[in-house]
């Protein structure tokens, strides 16, 4: 039989999980921000993007930092997008 693993090691690993989406999350919009991008590599970026946010948002214990961080990218990112001359 196996053991149910130890809250601790449990917690670490959400953690983990949680930052390495945000980090996913952000890379992303940064993608999509990018002047003069094609269309396409902004879609893929624009899911990505959405897919990490959605689970970072769902592991998160602290669900409101994360998701003001996603606030300001996301407006950076639009913001970027619609200056882009």
């Amino acid at each position: 039989m196996t053991e149910p693993p130890r809250p601790v090691r449990a917690g670490k690993a959400r953690r983990f999980s949680v930052g390495l989406l945000v980090v996913m999350a952000t890379l992303s919009c940064w993608i999509v921000g990018v002047t003069h991008q094609d269309g396409t590599i902004r879609a893929v970026a624009a899911v990505v993007a959405l897919t990490a946010m959605a689970g970072s948002l769902a592991l998160a214990r602290n669900r409101g930092n994360v998701l003001g961080w996603f606030v300001i990218t996301v407006a950076v990112a639009l913001l970027r997008v619609v200056t882009e001359s």
